[in-house]
Order: C-alpha cells, then structure tokens, then sequence
C-alpha cells in the first residue's frame, strides 16, 4: 500500500517503510483509521516535518528526527538518531533516543545539569540595623601622672568653734575658738586682749611668780621631737587657770604658755624693784666707806 494513494506522507497506514529522507511542509498524520488498523510510520532514514506531527500509534526512526512544530506520539517512539524539536513533545508511552529508554509523563527525573556561570554581584543592600552594645571591656592600666600645676591662691580660715589638726600651717589670718594641734606654724600669733572682754581686772602681786615652775626638757611623742617646756600638771597645781583636762584624765592636759608671760613680765619688774633697791644700797655703802677713811 503506497502513501500516494492515501496522501503521500501527509497519510500513512500501518506497515509502511520509507527508506529515504522525508520531508514534508504540511501535518504528518498517521491514525488508525489510515490504511490498516494499528496505523504506524517508520521512516529508516530521516524525518523532516515543517508543521506538526501527531501519530496515533508508535514512531520508529532510524536517523535523526526534526520537527518545526508540536510532537504529539500516543504510542512509544523509538528514535535511533537525534531529536530537534522547537515545539511542544507530548507522548503518552515510552521515548527511546540514542539507546536511553524511559517514560516521559509521570518518569523520574533526570540528572540535574551542570551549574551555570556565576552572574555580576547585584547591588549592596541597605545597612541594618545597629546590633546591641556588647559588655565593657577591662580598664587599661594607668598612665602616667602629669606636671603638678601651679599653687592656686591662699584662701581664708573660716571662723568656728573647737577643731583638731595634726599640723596647721597658717600664711594669713587664723580666727577661732579653742583649737588642738600637732604642729603650729605661723609668722604672727595674736590673742584677743581688748578690755571690752575683760572684767575683774586685779594687778599681780609678788606671789604670782614662776620659781615654782620646773621647766624640763623631753621627748614629744606626738611629733617625736625633743622640746622644751613644763608638765601641765605641775602647773595646775600652782596656775590652774592655765592647764585644761585633769591628770590621767580621758583627753589630755593642755598648757596655755602665753599665758604665762603676765606672770614673767611681773616677775621681771619685781625683779627690777630689786634691783634698784640693791643698787640704792650699794651707793649708800660706798658713801659711808669714803666718809670713814
């Protein structure tokens, strides 16, 4: 049975070998109700379809298949060559090119092919947001001092009650009430003396003398420095208005030394009395000494 009787190519039947190269620019059909029942083409040579394909049943190619349009085969297709088709393929049974058998719908898939060429960085992204603050490091070590400035001015001693010092040194005025220190050191010192604050005022008589007084000399363990001066105990017993605190008391017995210069000054001029007395005597001995000889 010739394809010429039933359209060349365009219609085949079943049992129908094409031995050359085929080429058709319109559909290639083949269907079972073409020819002979279960209608098939196998073409030994190549197949060269312009337009669509579309078999009912099976296609065997020996060479190479090429198809411009859809490829639609409702049975297997066996294809010994290559396949090129720009096209949709749709084939309900098994495909077989080259040797390689499998079922395209439903079938497993196939390897994944090699990954392509990396493509140019896209542009960067935007910054996010600014993470939390992590822990304080440890504090490095300490640097090294610095020059020491210069001496800011002198302020002033405010006025005030009783304080307490180790040493105090005093460049300008130094006003308060009672005071204890280790160490004094002053260019001038002055007591308040004004009348206005004295009442009861009685000269001293030739009792108030320092004959009594044991000056010593010893060791300040306070300051350990050998110093001079007198026992306040001692002197309480002879100027208690002098010495504050009482013997092997809780605090200790303090001595007021300027007050003892009155007491000096009155020993000095009964001393002086004295003296001219002494000196009016000595006078009238050589008198009397002359008028003898």
């Amino acid at each position: 049975m010739s394809f010429r009787r039933y359209g060349g190519t365009d219609y085949a039947s079943a049992n129908n070998i094409i031995k050359n190269f085929v080429t058709t620019t319109s559909n290639l059909l083949v269907t079972s109700q073409v020819g002979e029942p279960n209608s098939k083409i196998k073409v030994e040579s190549e197949l060269d379809v312009i337009n669509n394909v579309n078999i009912a049943n099976n296609l065997d190619v020996s060479g190479n298949s090429w198809v411009g349009g859809n490829f639609d085969v409702s049975g297997n297709e066996l294809i010994a060559g290559n396949v090129l088709i720009y096209g949709n393929l749709v084939i309900d049974g098994t495909i077989s090119v080259g040797g390689f058998t499998g079922s395209v719908l439903g079938g497993a898939t196939g390897p994944q092919g090699q990954t392509g060429m990396t493509g140019t960085q896209g542009p960067q992204g935007q910054t996010g947001m600014t993470g939390a603050q992590g822990p304080t490091g440890t504090n490095g070590t300490n640097g090294t001092n610095g020059p020491t400035g210069s001496t800011g001015p002198t302020g002033t001693f405010a006025s005030g009650s009783d304080a307490t010092f180790t040493n105090l040194y005093v460049t300008n005025n130094l006003t308060g009430g009672t005071g204890t220190f280790n160490y004094l050191s002053a260019i001038t010192v002055t007591t308040t003396s004004d009348y206005r604050i004295k009442k009861n005022v009685i000269p001293l008589n030739e009792t108030y003398t320092t004959v009594s007084l044991n000056p010593v000399s010893y060791l300040n363990t306070k300051v350990n420095k050998n110093e001079f001066g007198l026992i306040a105990h001692e002197v309480q017993e002879k100027y208690p208005e002098l010495v504050t605190g009482e013997k092997d008391g809780l605090d200790l017995q303090t001595l007021n030394y300027i007050g003892l210069i009155p007491i000096l000054i009155n020993e000095n001029k009964m001393f002086q009395k004295r003296i001219e007395k002494l000196e009016e005597e000595i006078v009238e001995l050589k008198r009397i000494t002359l008028s003898l000889s």
